[in-house]
């Protein structure tokens, strides 16, 4: 009884999960943050499996499509919290319209799911540079969006029709297209 409880566990984690603290964050969020709002964050362990590796996704709305990502980014677990460091396209929008790519710093607790969004401004708008950071939250909606289907492959193609070898002595007959090739003209004709 016990060996048939352990082996139904075992099977209820995904192939995937490479140890208990990852397995444990994956999920998809609701992310709340003083300076962006609400976002929706997919996190899934990270794609070589790296222990203590989740790969965050940031979604505008509720349609988590890998294609739709904002951005995406390995988080590390170290000493009881996540650390991430993204390139966020159009993180800082200046006056004139124009936006600029910024690095930016996730870091937060791994049971509270609160933490802070930081980075360095150094005067891209034209200010004083600054160091910016805002807290957020997370709330746990429930399980990752299943990964996307794997493409879709082209049917086999026909199969060759290879005729026996011939005998001993025996000319290999020519193929079918070959017979019907007329001669080619001699040179200078």
């Amino acid at each position: 009884m016990v060996a048939a409880s352990v082996a139904a566990v075992g099977l209820a984690i995904p192939a995937s999960a490479t140890d208990g603290i990852t397995q444990n964050a994956v999920g998809t969020y609701k992310f709340e943050g003083k300076s962006v709002g609400t976002r929706t964050w997919t996190a899934a362990p990270c794609a070589d499996d790296a222990p203590q590796c989740i790969r965050v996704s940031e979604f505008k709305g509720k349609d988590t499509d890998p294609g739709k990502a904002l951005w995406s980014g390995n988080a590390y677990w170290q000493v009881g919290s996540w650390i991430m460091f993204v390139e966020v396209p159009d993180a800082v929008k200046c006056k004139d319209g124009t936006t600029h790519t910024v690095r930016i710093n996730y870091s937060w607790d791994a049971v509270e799911n609160t933490g802070w969004r930081s980075f360095n401004d150094p005067g891209i708008c034209g200010g004083k540079a600054k160091s910016v950071a805002t807290p957020f939250e997370l709330t746990r909606l429930g399980p990752p969006p299943p990964p996307p289907a794997p493409a879709e492959l082209p049917p086999p193609p026909a199969p060759v029709e290879v005729p026996p070898p011939p005998a001993p002595g025996e000319a290999p007959p020519l193929p079918p297209a070959a017979a019907e090739v007329p001669p080619a003209p001699a040179p200078g004709a």
